[in-house]
């Protein structure tokens, strides 16, 4: 379902701002500039619409498959070994992801026991609402709705261990040998004491 995209093929323009928070450590084969998308609360489905049908006017179909993905393949999403895939360990000093992940969560409570198949489940009831933001466990849903890896680029800003995000995303099964790049971003600042993302973007080659 996923595509090759590029700046120029699909008429896309650059976000100068978000393209500010590329970090120097993503290795490509191109140049990736951030393409300029919409803000409308659907960031990353509407990233996932630019990829699978070179624009991101079609968020609510791409809502409705990671939802659709996320409740079929639950214990899927929540085994280590799965997340582990396409991982590099060095990037961060636990390799115990699931629960990373369940901490990341808007229902994780802190200094509350947790369990993470619960919040899970609670986070993915939550997608139901139009317009709530996704994570982590979205993207890995949309990388196999897509049937392609996904890079999902972390700005070097804030805590360290955060960029357990910056890593390789494998889908459950794999049509296509291209790699989407989705970078995690803010719409308020560059700053690493301000640092807060509740934004996505596509990075794109302009060719």
């Amino acid at each position: 379902m996923g595509q090759r995209r590029s700046l120029s093929s699909d008429k896309l323009m650059v976000d100068t701002f978000a393209s500010g928070f590329t970090p120097k450590d993503l290795i490509t084969s191109q140049t990736m500039f951030a393409a300029k998308v919409r803000m409308d609360g659907d960031c990353l489905p509407g990233r996932g619409s630019v990829f699978a049908f070179g624009k991101d006017d079609r968020s609510d179909l791409l809502r409705l498959l990671i939802i659709h993905e996320l409740a079929l393949h639950a214990d899927f999403y929540t085994k280590e070994e799965n997340l582990m895939k396409g991982y590099q360990k060095e990037t961060s000093g636990s390799n115990e992801l699931v629960h990373a992940y369940a901490m990341y969560s808007d229902k994780f409570i802190p200094g509350v026991k947790f369990n993470v198949r619960k919040i899970f489940e609670e986070e993915t009831l939550g997608l139901l609402k139009p317009k709530s933001f996704m994570g982590i466990w979205q993207i890995f849903a949309l990388s196999s709705v897509l049937r392609m890896q996904i890079t999902s680029v972390y700005p070097q800003l804030g805590d360290p261990l955060v960029r357990r995000l910056h890593r390789m995303i494998m889908p459950r099964v794999k049509s296509t040998s291209h790699i989407a790049f989705i970078m995690w971003t803010s719409t308020r600042s560059k700053s690493p004491y301000n640092w807060l993302p509740n934004h996505f973007v596509p990075l794109l080659p302009f060719r």
